[in-house]
């Protein structure tokens, strides 16, 4: 039997047949986007920069993407801590990604620079990075088993690597990050002489 489908402007009067049609339809290409990674054949990432850096991170990670909200400074922290924004009615702690592995800041008023929020029930935060360069897809046979050439400080956020017409794509995670001491030592007193 097939499922009935409408247009969602039809379903305006109704505003749960409207949430119905929008899960059926999430449902459905979350279904295909699975038998896309079944078996392996591969992985879709969201690439970013960190100043020279080019980056990937898994994009069930990353929630959205987002210019950088207005942010209030929270006194008593390190300077990579850039904030807290207001998105959408929820504070949002915002990190530079940059300024946390100590390669300065990055210019949140820049057109390119984006925020990425955290796709994480219990923990929004959000990285600020120098750009966004769009979702990548690589395949198996592009992942490499070599470590690759990072700042030391990312090292153990890096869970693999990928080369793709010779440009190397170290994958950032930043799950492993949102567990690390660095990420937690936010408090900039000791740093205060």
């Amino acid at each position: 039997m097939a499922k009935e489908t409408h247009r969602l402007p039809e379903l305006a009067s109704d505003p749960f047949a409207a949430l119905v049609e929008i899960d059926r339809r999430a449902r459905l290409v979350a279904g295909a986007v699975q038998r896309v990674g079944e078996g392996g054949a591969d992985w879709i990432g969201l690439g970013f920069r960190i100043g020279e850096q080019q980056l990937v991170v898994a994009r069930d990670e990353v929630r959205e993407v987002l210019a950088c909200p207005p942010l209030t400074r929270v006194p008593g922290a390190r300077r990579w801590l850039r904030g807290l924004g207001n998105v959408r009615g929820t504070l949002l702690p915002v990190t530079d990604l940059r300024a946390l592995f100590g390669d300065g800041l990055v210019d949140i008023k820049s057109r390119n620079a984006r925020v990425l929020a955290l796709n994480h029930p219990e923990d929004p935060s959000g990285f600020a990075v120098d750009e966004v360069l769009g979702f990548r897809q690589f395949e198996t046979s592009q992942k490499l088993d070599d470590e690759p050439e990072v700042n030391p400080l990312m090292q153990e956020m890096i869970t693999g690597v990928f080369n793709q017409g010779g440009q190397v794509w170290p994958v950032f995670s930043l799950y492993r990050l949102l567990e690390s001491e660095i990420f937690h030592d936010v408090s900039a007193r000791d740093l205060v002489a």
